[in-house]
Parts: structure tokens; sequence; C-alpha cells
């Protein structure tokens, strides 16, 4: 025999449709609680045939906020980072160089042909050159410059350990921020500190990014330590010393990658103290026992109080550099891009062995808030 069910009457939804997708992250009495509510505010604000429409999207706009709320990741915790510094990549201000560069420009051309190239804008307004910012296309690209705007980065090379471990390793700390990176101008290298950094990667190099946390702020503290730090800089480094005559090998390997960096160690042969570029940079030749030369390019920010014949460690990215072409007939002469010699840009010297500055004659053969970045 059959039993006689029953069937329940269908219950109506007490919210609309479109809020249907949404039972799940709330109960269906939750959504028409909350859409009661928003009704209730907006009664009297909205014309009565929006009414509704604007109270559902109220309730989106909450819905929206509470899966936000859950998905939220807590950001980065920095970490306690003890060592010292060995180089300097220096302050990149790309807001700055495009203002010079666009003054330079009507300076040297005149004003029509920098509205025409995109330097400025009828009315004078320097405009932003940026194609992409962070790998991401402009939305302001060739828009004038909104004023206080900054973008600046600065990236440090150490030798530290991080955290609780006891090892140290050669790694970077790099940073966005303008202040930070302007604060940064008063490091001081290979002198015992600590900061905090924030871990990108820990195997091998490591690779932190700067902390602006109130707490956790990357300030370098000098510290009175009893660290032995040419003894642990010649562990860190020694391991991965590249011969000058495998410099070219190093560059035609790494070219590629943006962050390579190499160790070189050799005598000085000459250093170009009286021909300094527009930047501030010098050139200095240094060589191996056997007379082989590589050129390395010292920026302003890089210390050079060694003199010719000094035994020195040379922390820097291989570069190749221009080919300079003379025409026989004119004396003119052009430049063929990247079709010169491997020379090194430094970013870190260390000097093993010094003799005076002046041990030869140095000739050359070839608007925010202001941080303070070093705290004694």
């Amino acid at each position: 025999m059959f039993k006689l069910v029953k069937k329940q009457p269908q219950i109506e939804s007490t919210i609309p449709k479109e809020l249907s997708q949404f039972v799940g992250t709330l109960t269906e009495a939750e959504l028409a609680e909350m859409f009661q509510t928003q009704l209730t505010k907006l009664t009297g604000k909205v014309a009565e045939a929006e009414l509704q429409g604007f109270a559902i999207t109220a309730v989106v706009n909450e819905v929206r906020k509470i899966n936000k709320k859950a998905n939220f990741v807590k950001k980065a915790e920095a970490s306690r980072v003890f060592g010292f510094i060995v180089g300097d990549g220096g302050l990149w201000d790309k807001i700055g160089n495009m203002i010079s560069a666009a003054q330079n420009y009507v300076k040297k051309n005149n004003m029509g042909m920098a509205v025409q190239d995109n330097y400025v804008n009828g009315d004078g307004q320097i405009l932003d050159r940026r194609e992409k910012l962070f790998g991401k296309p402009n939305p302001n690209y060739l828009k004038p410059l909104p004023d206080k705007i900054s973008d600046a980065n600065r990236t440090l090379y150490l030798v530290a350990r991080i955290g609780e471990s006891k090892q140290f390793k050669f790694g970077t700390i790099q940073s966005n921020d303008a202040p930070l990176c302007r604060g940064w101008n008063k490091i001081r290298f290979f002198t015992p500190c600590s900061t905090w950094g924030i871990v990108k990667e820990n195997e091998g190099m490591f690779k932190l990014n700067a902390s602006t946390a109130e707490d956790t702020t990357s300030v370098f503290r000098a510290l009175n330590e009893d660290l032995d730090v040419t003894q642990t800089f010649l562990d860190v480094v020694t391991p991965n010393l590249t011969e000058i005559t495998n410099v070219e090998r190093i560059y035609e390997l790494t070219k590629d990658a943006w962050d390579r960096i190499t160790f070189v160690k050799g005598k000085v042969a000459w250093i170009g103290r009286d021909r300094p570029t527009p930047f501030g940079a010098i050139k200095m030749g240094i060589m191996d026992e056997n007379g082989v030369e590589v050129v390395v390019s010292i920026p302003e920010q890089i210390g050079k109080d060694f003199g010719e014949l000094s035994e020195v460690i040379v922390i820097g990215k291989p570069e190749r550099g221009d080919l300079k072409v003379v025409d026989e007939d004119t004396g003119k002469f052009t430049y063929q891009k990247k079709k010169g010699d491997v020379y090194i840009q430094a970013v870190g010297i260390f000097v093993t062995k010094a003799t005076p500055i002046d041990v030869f004659s140095g000739e050359a053969l070839g608007d925010a808030q202001e941080i303070e970045g070093w705290v004694s």
C-alpha cells in the first residue's frame, strides 16, 4: 500500500533574484535582512522607481566587502636582518629624470619639438612618459605629471643573516618608497648594522623588500658588535669569485638576468679621477697577475678612497659597452650599441690591500617627509 505524502507548498524567496547568487556566502535570511535595511536607509533619498535597484546594489557592495575581508591575506611580516652593507645600486628617481629630460630637451631644441615628441603638452606641462608601472600599462601615459608625485627605487647589497639564522649570505634589499630611498643616502658600508626586511627569496642569494611599517621600517641602525667584517665578507664572497678572463663569458651567460651580479678580484691599474661623467661616475681598470684588464665604472655613491696598485674585490653587474666607430674621412664618430667591450658596473668595492690615493697621477688609459636612513 502506498502512503500518500502531502506536497509541501513552495515558499517564495524573500530576496530579489539578483541576490540569490550570494546564498551560501550568507543565508537567505541574512540577505533579506540586509536588503530590508538598505531599503529603509534609501527610502526618501532616491526616486521610488529606483529604490529596489539601489538597495540591491548596496547589498552586493556589502557582500563584496565581506568576501574581501574573508580573502584578506595578512601582509607579510618583516624579519630582523643583521650584517653589513656592501653595495648600493643608487637612487633611481624616475619622476626627477623625466622632469630633467624634458627641461633639457626644451633647452636643446625648442618648445614645439618638445610638444611634438611628447615631452610636454601645449601648455608646457611635463608629460608622464612611463609606459608601464610595475609591469602593467600606465593609465596616465603621456598625461601631465601630477604635483607632488614620486616614483623612486633603490637596491642595497648586503652580507647578512636573516631572522634566527646564524648563516651569513649575500643578498639585496629593495625599496620603491621615495622617502626611504632618499634616507638610504646616509648608509655606511662594511659597518655592522641591523634593519628589517620582508623576505622574498632565501635560497642561495636572499632577496628582501623594504618594510615601511611603523615599527619595522627598513632603517639601518649601527651596532657595536664584535663582528669580523673582513673575514665574514671573504667567507661569503671568495667561493663565488670570477676570474677577470671569465668576465665576458659570465656576461654572455647572464645578460638576460636583470639582477645579475658578479664578484671580481684584481689589482688597480689606473683610475680616471679627472674624467668623471655628468653623473659623477669615474672609470678604473683592474688587472690580474698576468696583466689582463677589465674596466670598472664606479658610480658617485661608491667610495674611491684607494689608489693604484691596491687589491680590490669589485661587486657589480657585467655590461657590454657601445663600440665607438670613427669615420676616417670626416673624423666624425658614431656608436654601435652593445657592440663594445664588456665592463663591470660597480655597486660596491671591498679593498683588501690599499695604497694612498695619490700613489700615481690617476690618469685613465680609457615634498615627502624625510627619513633618516642610518641611525648611529
